[in-house]
């Protein structure tokens, strides 16, 4: 059917989310089914991942210790028992149901950082038990290979969220939008309700209006602590891609000094976020960093200390710095987000005390409690224009709002 002939559907504004929320399931099509895939075959991967690590614990065999000062196998292999019970109860401790979002994008971004949180916890007690992975790394193919496939349908699951985060964030400034108007319209029953006590002498219903300011306080308290954790995780990753690129500041630049007229590795060290803003800015970089690699090698660019220059470079290659810039970019975003949302919240809990205090002093104020009702209803109608024209821009949905 034509969008220019479809029939408008009159819609409720306790039904404006759901409706919303259908659309965008609908929109995404076969996202569910896709991303569902690659957590089940993530499920699979951990489960050889845990029987791999069932097999390590058993294991008989005599650790290698030849190229190992002061080695104590007995150590070892007591640190092996222990290395294969903690890097399995990671794994079969990840949450994989997803939480509590309303949609099937919000259930899968969360099991994808449940995901992300297990594996970074698995890399860092890799670190912890460097000597047992050393000893026994003849007896690893199976955990490495079922690692792999985990690290792959993480990846996979991280590729059917990025192709709909576009449209995910269409879907949240509409429950924004929507949001503002609920709130608008529980001003304005609180103006109203104030404006009749005025008018009449009946007392106003200051139990509403008490839960009302209550709830929005609420909501505002978990909005600014989401928007907190986030910022901490911004940060922390942030960090992370400094320390990854900061001992290569002395080298980039002698670097930069050899490569006069071509493109400046040092700008790409110094700010790798700002820097690398697509796949081809980050093959570019790789290109210098092997570049400067050889550089230092053949003894072109000498720093105070090499050898710990070309650890930085092997380290940097080895790691994606790629996905780590992308992921910081979509915290940013969603941070972004939150704290509009917060904003949007807190307005309108300022408005709603304003509204209290205006109450208590308006029985000589009426006209004054008339433009305040005015402009929440002018208020409430812009919210409506904007909630229609948002359904037919992301959905081509005609909809008028229910009186």
């Amino acid at each position: 059917m034509l969008f220019g002939r479809e029939k408008t559907e009159e819609v409720a504004v306790d039904s404006l989310e759901g409706l919303a929320g259908r659309l965008f399931e609908k929109k995404i099509g076969n996202f569910d089914a896709s991303a569902i895939a690659a957590v089940e075959r993530f499920a699979r991967a951990r489960s050889e991942f845990i029987s791999a690590c069932d097999d390590l614990e058993r294991l008989e065999a005599e650790p290698y210790v030849e190229d190992l000062y002061f080695a104590s196998i007995s150590t070892i292999k007591s640190q092996k028992a222990l290395y294969a019970k903690n890097i399995r109860h990671i794994a079969e401790t990840i949450e994989l149901q997803g939480g509590a979002g309303k949609t099937s994008y919000e259930k899968y971004w969360s099991i994808l950082g449940n995901i992300n949180g297990s594996i970074e916890e698995m890399l860092r007690t890799n670190a912890g038990f460097r000597t047992v992975l050393y000893s026994y790394s003849n007896h690893l193919g199976s955990s490495k290979r079922s690692f792999s496939l985990m690290e792959r349908s993480r990846d996979e699951l991280k590729r059917e969220i990025d192709a709909k985060s576009r449209d995910f964030r269409q879907y949240e400034s509409l429950i924004t939008e929507i949001t503002r108007l609920k709130l608008l319209a529980d001003e304005l029953d609180i103006l109203d309700g104030s404006l009749e006590v005025l008018a009449t002498g009946k007392p106003g219903n200051a139990a509403g209006e008490n839960n009302l300011e209550s709830k929005l306080q609420a909501d505002l308290g978990e909005k600014r602590r989401e928007a907190a954790r986030m910022s901490e995780e911004v940060s922390r990753l942030s960090s992370k891609i400094r320390l990854l690129t900061a001992p290569l500041d002395r080298a980039a630049r002698k670097h930069d000094h050899l490569s006069l007229g071509k493109a400046k590795i040092s700008a790409f060290v110094e700010d790798p976020v700002g820097a690398i803003r697509n796949e081809e800015d980050y093959l570019r970089f790789m290109e210098l960093v092997k570049e400067m690699k050889g550089n230092i090698e053949k003894g072109s660019i000498e720093t105070k200390n090499n050898e710990g220059a070309l650890r930085a470079v092997s380290t940097l290659v080895e790691y994606n710095l790629y996905n780590e810039i992308s992921t910081l970019r979509e915290l940013r975003e969603r941070e972004r987000i939150v704290e509009n949302e917060a904003r949007v919240i807190e307005a309108t809990l300022d408005e709603v005390k304003k509204a209290k205090e205006n109450a208590a002093r308006a029985e000589t104020d009426i006209k004054k409690m008339h433009d305040e009702m005015e402009s929440a209803k002018k208020s409430i109608n812009s919210s409506e224009e904007r909630i229609v024209s948002l359904f037919a821009d992301y959905y081509k949905k005609k909809i008028t709002i229910k009186k």
